[in-house]
């Protein structure tokens, strides 16, 4: 009982310390701001102190605290950690008269990256149209999704790319249309696409406005509060919007508004950890990592044997009759306890860290940008397995709009210098 106690005081601890830190501390917004919201959104199954999934419940149990309270601990110390060398490196420049070195973070404008990713998922969503038809409009998306191919894909991976990029570059007119996109994939049923292009957007906005307090921004406090709302409302009636039904919509919503929250998929991903630690679930660690490797590189293996969600989800719960994702924290207790869970932590921290760094070339830009979204957030309720693939996708999908943004750099350049030879007087008439 006192250990219970100890942990669930360290998760309200660390939660609150968090919260009052990136609110309040005069910094500028980050992808540790990201990690530590989406963590708290994530872990939000402490404060009502019950996981659950519609076939079961159970407390949260002192394990499940722990690791929640670790995570959230390790990331606003990291935070710290990152403030602290930022002011001190600042003070030594002053000290040593030495004009600092601009970081490489300020997008360079002569490149077509937001044009070639927008025209690419553009692509992506034509062709999806002609492949599925009206069984986009399914209201079970388990048919849905068997009419997709990779063409979909770059849309799904594409749409919030491309919109993240087009406002990193401030390409405006070409963020609403990635935004129209990202809309039209919310309306057949997947939330994800537009809470990614969210936070990145959101991001990179706050992080332009400079060194202040969060909590000085009230408007955009507000709007992140509605829109997270708007994201767990949608799920309970979006079935309803997709077949024009919007008295059913609105009468479902006042009926499940509550459970849209108190049963999130929040608090059933963290069932998953609060299971695997109650029953000490485990997993030979090397076994399993050189199945997800040799996934990566063979046909022979599927994602069900290789990916962790798949596989302890079935082993634990049985068939529940629905996809419940997975728990990147629940698979590093899997494979190593406690322990696997500070690794797991720590890589998480390092990856964060390292996207804080100035950054020279426009490619590695554009990648943080784009993959921070899906490390700080999506990554909750994954697993290594998925979060390689989503990684694979969208380093193709940013290769493709690299080696495309240089071709139309080239023919813009041939373009205009032809332009520009055909407008110079010819000599020969002008002597």
């Amino acid at each position: 009982m006192m250990f219970m106690l100890i942990c669930k005081g360290l998760y309200i601890a660390n939660l609150c310390g968090g919260l009052f830190y990136f609110t309040t501390a005069r910094r500028q917004a980050d992808w540790f701001c990201v990690a530590f919201a989406s963590a708290a959104i994530y872990f939000m199954a402490g404060l009502l102190g019950e996981t659950s999934i519609p076939i079961d419940s159970l407390r949260v149990s002192a394990g499940c605290y722990f690791v929640m309270a670790l995570v959230m601990g390790a990331i606003w110390y990291a935070a710290i950690l990152r403030d602290h060398e930022k002011a001190h490196a600042l003070k030594s420049a002053a000290r040593l008269q030495l004009q600092q070195r601009p970081a490489q973070r300020k997008p360079v404008t002569d490149n077509y990256y937001a044009l070639t990713a927008t025209i690419l998922q553009l692509i992506g969503f034509y062709l999806a149209l002609k492949i599925s038809g009206s069984a986009l409009l399914a209201q079970n998306k388990h048919e849905m999704a068997k009419t997709f191919t990779p063409y979909h894909l770059l849309w799904l991976m594409g749409a919030p790319t491309a919109f993240i990029i087009s406002v990193y570059y401030k390409r405006y007119l070409l963020a609403l249309i990635n935004l129209a996109s990202l809309l039209g994939i919310l309306f057949i049923g997947s939330r994800n696409q537009l809470a990614i292009g969210v936070i990145g957007a959101m991001t990179i906005w706050l992080a332009r406005r400079g060194v202040n307090p969060l909590i000085k921004h009230k408007k955009i406090c507000i709007t992140i509060v509605l829109f997270t709302s708007f994201i767990f409302l949608y799920k309970t009636c979006y079935i309803f919007l997709k077949a024009g039904d919007f008295d059913g919509a609105s009468a479902r919503m006042s009926e499940k508004g509550t459970d849209a929250f108190i049963k999130s998929e929040p608090v059933a991903i963290q069932h998953i950890l609060n299971v695997v630690i109650e029953e000490d679930y485990r997993m030979d660690a090397w076994e399993r990592l050189e199945l997800i490797v040799m996934s990566n590189i063979s046909s022979g293996i599927t994602s069900s044997q290789a990916a962790f969600g798949d596989t302890a989800t079935y082993e634990l719960f049985g068939d529940v009759g629905y996809g419940m994702a997975s728990n990147f924290w629940a698979e590093g207790y899997a494979y190593g306890g406690m322990i696997g869970v500070g690794v797991f932590v720590l890589c998480y921290v390092i990856v964060i860290f390292i996207s804080q760094m100035p950054h020279r070339y426009d490619f590695v830009q554009v990648f943080f940008v784009s993959f921070m979204p899906w490390w700080c957030f999506y990554i909750h309720r994954n697993d290594i397995y998925r979060m390689i693939s989503f990684s694979k996708q969208l380093i193709a999908f940013l290769i493709v709009v690299a080696v495309a943004s240089r071709i139309v750099k080239g023919l813009a350049a041939l373009y205009f210098s032809s332009r520009q030879h055909r407008s110079l007087p010819n000599p020969a008439l002008t002597r």
